[in-house]
């Protein structure tokens, strides 16, 4: 698990990767369930793809693509800043440094500004 970590904090200082922890206290997260793909096509074409067992859907529908939309932006707003969750991870490393591995408790993770 630490080499894990470890790679998310050195994928992190890629130019084009950020990442993100959403903390189990987010209050969306619990909400949202699935995986979804918003594509968006050159001429203005919205589609939304989602995927459940066994079958994947694949609509156009202007109520559904709107409704999935915000969740997304919903979702984005959870998560930690980049700083906050390379603080998070560096934390959770120490924790599973100075316990053998063994995380004696939950990690606590920063408080979280705004």
């Amino acid at each position: 698990m630490h080499e894990q970590l470890g790679h998310l904090l050195s994928m992190g200082k890629r130019r084009n990767i950020i990442v993100q922890i959403t903390p189990f206290s987010a209050v969306y997260r619990a909400q949202h369930k699935g995986n979804m793909t918003l594509l968006g096509l050159p001429g203005g074409s919205e589609y939304l793809y989602s995927e459940s067992l066994g079958r994947g859907h694949f609509t156009d529908d202007p109520a559904q693509l709107t409704q999935r939309s915000r969740s997304f932006e919903r979702l984005g707003a959870e998560p930690l800043s980049a700083p906050a969750s390379r603080e998070l991870i560096g934390g959770a490393m120490d924790e599973l440094l100075n316990t053998g591995g063994h995380q004696s408790a939950p990690f606590t993770p920063p408080a979280r500004a705004g």
